[in-house]
């Protein structure tokens, strides 16, 4: 009988897993932190200045994108959501973002909660 020793290294996965027994399918690496690089409002409006200046110097999209370690969609989300926006006004953006979903989760609660007092009354 081969006894185990428990101090060896775990082998490294050679692949993300799904979570498809959760129904999920949601790659466990990404909570791992892997591919979640989130830019700040000021990175984004910073990139796409820089892009404006080099597409003006006749650089490609997709080669600046590669710069920015971006996919040509996230540029194009980044423009259209930030287009013409200063920095302050970006910063309003997101704030008032925030706020609307805060006041999005408070009637969706009130409105469980209307809905759960009228079936205890009924």
């Amino acid at each position: 009988m081969l006894a185990i020793i428990s101090n060896w290294p775990a082998p490294p996965n050679p692949r993300p897993r799904l979570a498809f027994e959760s129904g999920y399918f949601q790659v466990l690496e990404r909570r791992q932190g892997y591919g979640t690089k989130g830019k700040s409002t000021e990175e984004i409006i910073q990139a796409l200045r820089e892009s404006e200046v080099r597409l003006g110097q006749g650089e490609t999209v997709a080669k600046i994108c590669r710069g920015f370690g971006i996919s040509e969609q996230t540029y194009d989300t980044w423009r259209r959501a930030y287009r013409g926006l200063n920095l302050d006004q970006a910063k309003r953006l997101k704030e008032l973002e925030r706020k609307n979903e805060r006041l999005k989760k408070g009637v969706s609660e009130l409105t469980l909660d209307k809905l759960i007092l009228k079936v205890a009354l009924t």
